[in-house]
């Protein structure tokens, strides 16, 4: 039987779809698909099934449309939680150090609140979260001079995840289906110490853990993630594993993707804070606002 491939939408087609808006509505709760990640909700399509073949383009059109407005009835950011491709996108780009937003500066105390501890002993924080060729999202952080780190001594952590994006990069229509997976965090991941002695170019590893999950990771179209709660784990030891959540920001409309890392030297809650823009859709960028880190009795946060 001749296997079938849907054929590409044409520009008369494509019009009307684009020109409908995403204008942020009440948060959907909706129940728990049975093969989703426990804690995430999904909004559920409630149209009919594909009828015959000779109407599939209708059909597959008609689905689009219809996964569009299904998709509207979700707020992308709420007190609950924020959308899928949301997360998908703030897991999915590199920052940059621009105006200096990837500092974290000795803090008084865990967020929310809080001031700037001008006097403290310990040097700010640089996180830098980075796509490397090789398929893996990988966050990095260490201590940070305003001439640099050139000829310095510098411990630095870094943490590698794999990442997939299974529809390639946000596209619409492959974007917006309900139940496709825009990105899934593959089963081993690790991270790594290093040090650099004064005025060398070698970092030397100080201590490593590799941590194994039983699952992917998967964020589908329609899902609702909520904060306070561990997503996925890598690793089962009490003291050795690497946490996915999400947090909220200080701010309305803030959120905070976090890994909580935890092996022999290291046990550190390390963050990116993001902004939603108002209207936000999954062709828009998030504003990204920096870092937030908790070592413990130590806490550090985005400059203000």
């Amino acid at each position: 039987m001749k296997k079938y491939r849907p054929r590409l939408l044409s520009p008369r087609i494509l019009a009307p779809l684009m020109a409908l808006s995403f204008s942020p509505l009440a948060l959907a709760q909706a129940p728990a698909a049975s093969d989703a990640t426990p804690g995430i909700t999904t909004q559920r399509s409630t149209h009919p099934q594909a009828g015959t073949s000779s109407s599939r383009d209708r059909k597959s059109l008609s689905d689009t449309i219809r996964s569009i407005r299904d998709l509207r009835r979700i707020r992308p950011i709420s007190s609950q939680g924020v959308r899928a491709d949301v997360l998908a996108r703030a897991l999915s780009v590199q920052t940059d150090n621009h105006d200096g937003r990837q500092i974290a500066v000795p803090w008084s105390q865990a967020m929310p609140g809080g001031s700037p501890l001008n006097d403290s002993p310990r040097r700010p924080l640089q996180l830098m979260q980075t796509l490397l060729a090789d398929g893996r999202l990988q966050l990095t952080y260490q201590s940070w001079w305003e001439d640099g780190t050139d000829g310095k001594g510098l411990m630095r952590t870094r943490t590698g995840i794999p990442i997939t994006l299974p529809n390639g990069k946000q596209k619409p229509f492959h974007w917006v289906r309900n139940g496709k997976v825009l990105l899934s965090l593959g089963v081993d991941t690790f991270s790594i110490t290093e040090y650099r002695f004064p005025a060398s170019q070698v970092f030397r590893r100080d201590q490593s853990a590799s941590f194994h999950a039983t699952t992917v990771f998967e964020l589908k179209q329609g899902q609702v993630v909520p904060f306070n709660q561990v997503l996925h784990q890598w690793g089962s030891g009490p003291y050795r594993y690497l946490q996915l959540m999400v947090l909220p920001g200080e701010q309305q409309n803030q959120f905070r993707v976090c890994f909580n890392i935890s092996f022999i030297g290291t046990h550190s809650l390390v963050c990116n804070t993001w902004q939603v823009p108002h209207s936000w859709n999954y062709l828009h960028t998030l504003h990204y606002v920096g870092p937030y880190l908790d070592e413990g009795s130590s806490k550090f946060r985005y400059r203000p």
